[in-house]
């Protein structure tokens, strides 16, 4: 079996109906799809650089539908057994591969195989890739990194800029990838605590680490580095908020891709990519009402806020919170308010992750 690129020409892509439904438990089942005869999807038009079944040089997989051409066309066949036997002769880049395999499976296996096609992964790649070791990633990243110091090499004031990049690539908080069309993106996990009050009021967290200098309305978060979302969470919850989690009854979780132009790395083009684990959480407005959170008086940083929220903050305490995870200018205010400050993005991706929180 082959993956195929479109070099040249026009083609066309129609996935045929698949009964199964289901999540797999391996990606070997892949293998079992049931085609139902002269029905398909309608055909769409493979855009030139576009991969089809990419997934067999990964997992066992059996073509989701047929591609023809509408005119003369090139394209670059990848053997899958050639491929990996070509891989094994460089251990290094072998290993690579097979942790990619692992990552890329444990995310796909819980997919609705009636949604997969020979168009995509089925999967964002950079959520695949942040899946891997801080070891890998940072080789997958330091490709990405020189190729854009040399895009930029003509700018030598950038010094500064690269330095803190190519720490936060070290760190593991971030890592930057190349998707499909060339671009490269900044990517990092972060994980949110969501805490909605009994009378519809979330807790946003407003400016971080005592500054209003990069205010923005959303839930409490921090960056994963070589962590589980779970570890995450626990950070959250510690500290300050340590007294809150008593009263908290956990709900569903969301797992979402957010991306966005970066804002500190404006003049690298450099897109943003977050891939967010949003835990959704319940109060009783009068625990919440009873929590003892430093109450903030700076006339300055409230007036800052106001100004960001569009509308006075004189009904809505700000208060300081303290975590393992960072402290946080904090108000209970509308939830409304956060899907204006999502409106910037420029696209999310909302996966079919759906956890069962404790009390």
């Amino acid at each position: 079996e082959a993956a195929y690129i479109l070099i040249r020409g026009a083609a066309s892509y129609a996935k045929a109906r698949v009964e199964n439904s289901k999540v797999r438990q391996s990606t070997a089942a892949l293998h079992d799809l049931q085609i139902i005869p002269g029905s398909a999807h309608a055909r769409v038009e493979v855009q030139v650089g576009a991969w089809l079944a990419e997934l067999v040089l990964w997992v066992p997989w059996a073509y989701q539908g047929t591609a023809s051409a509408s005119e003369n066309c090139e394209v670059l066949v990848l053997d899958s057994s050639r491929m990996h036997s070509v891989l094994s002769r460089f251990p290094e880049i072998s290993s690579m591969c097979q942790h990619f395999r692992a990552a890329l499976t444990d995310q796909i296996s819980v997919l609705d195989t009636t949604e997969m096609n020979d168009l995509s992964l089925g999967v964002e790649y950079s959520s695949v890739v942040m899946a891997m070791s801080k070891k890998l990633r940072l080789l997958i990243a330091l490709p990405a990194f020189q190729i854009l110091k040399q895009r930029y090499a003509w700018r030598p004031l950038l010094g500064d800029t690269f330095n803190r990049l190519k720490d936060e690539i070290s760190s593991g908080s971030r890592s930057l990838v190349i998707d499909g069309s060339g671009t490269i993106e900044r990517v990092a996990r972060t994980v949110s605590l969501r805490i909605t009050r009994s009378d519809g009021k979330v807790l946003f967290a407003l400016g971080r680490n005592g500054s209003v200098n990069d205010i923005d309305v959303c839930p409490l978060g921090v960056t994963l580095v070589d962590e589980e979302p779970e570890q995450g969470l626990s950070r959250l919850l510690s500290g300050d908020l340590e007294s809150l989690a008593a009263s908290m009854t956990f709900g569903h979780c969301d797992q979402c891709i957010f991306t966005s132009m970066s804002k500190t790395y404006a003049h690298l083009s450099l897109r943003n990519v977050y891939i967010a684990m949003t835990y959704n959480a319940t109060i009783p407005r009068a625990a919440a009402m009873n929590c003892r959170l430093t109450r903030i008086s700076s006339s300055a940083a409230v007036k800052k806020m106001e100004t960001f929220v569009s509308g006075p903050l004189a009904n809505s305490d700000i208060f300081m919170v303290s975590t393992d995870a960072g402290k946080f200018y904090c108000a209970w205010l509308d939830a409304q308010l956060e899907v204006a400050s999502q409106g910037s993005l420029q696209s999310v991706q909302r996966l079919s992750i759906t956890n069962t929180g404790t009390n």
